[in-house]
């Protein structure tokens, strides 16, 4: 791990335990997660670098304001745009480094975009009868993450090194959260969705900010 991210994963670590053990504690961890990640990365300087502080810093605000979120539908909503904002940042964000005229597997692409918006339909199909007024803004929500995945897999195409892997799989991991999120607040409560939940999300996190700054080779500046 990267020492500058070294204090995201011990929060991340401790926030895991107390949501195990004590929930009521982990609660008041929550925000320290994604702002250790923002102070992990602030010396960077490279091409996207205010896109993908922008991702991190609308999750920051998605999961503070869905702390609150049993306080009403109207947290969840906002939570929702927030999360939304953060994905439309990696949307950009992938667009804007994924090498310019390189060329990469376009039959892997097509077949994972493929099996991406089949996943979509089908989740979306399965959700619908629980979702209410809620249909079109998770749709929506939906499309957009589902587009960030995509994209996510045509950058990990393009890069020719082991960092490919951590991009894909962070973004998989992101759309895997929300899935177990949207199952266990319209359809049915799961088992452990907490943990599940924030785990996933944890480890996609750090999985996209480490597999983009290692596949771009940027290195914290020395003072």
């Amino acid at each position: 791990m990267n020492k500058d991210l070294l204090p995201f994963g011990i929060i991340s670590v401790v926030y895991i335990l107390l949501l195990g053990f004590r929930e009521d504690l982990a609660w008041y961890f929550k925000p320290l997660l994604i702002s250790s990640l923002i102070f992990g990365i602030r010396n960077l300087v490279f091409d996207g670098r205010g896109l993908l502080l922008g991702a991190l810093l609308a999750s920051f605000l998605g999961d503070t304001i869905l702390m609150f979120a049993d306080r009403g539908q109207l947290f969840f909503i906002f939570g929702l745009i927030a999360f939304l904002l953060a994905h439309l940042l990696y949307i950009l964000l992938f667009v804007r480094i994924t090498p310019a005229g390189k060329a990469f597997d376009k039959k892997k692409y097509r077949i994972g975009s493929l099996l991406v918006a089949v996943y979509l339909a089908i989740f979306l199909t399965y959700l619908m009868p629980y979702l209410g007024n809620m249909s079109l803004p998770v749709g929506i929500y939906g499309i957009t993450i589902s587009l960030m995945l995509i994209l996510a897999w045509r950058y990990s195409l393009s890069i020719s090194n082991p960092s490919d892997k951590m991009v894909i799989l962070g973004a998989i991991l992101f759309v895997s959260s929300d899935s177990i999120l949207a199952i266990n607040k319209f359809v049915n409560p799961v088992a452990g969705a907490s943990i599940l939940i924030m785990c996933t999300y944890i480890t996609a996190q750090f999985l996209l900010v480490s597999g983009i700054i290692r596949s771009l080779k940027i290195e914290t500046p020395k003072v």
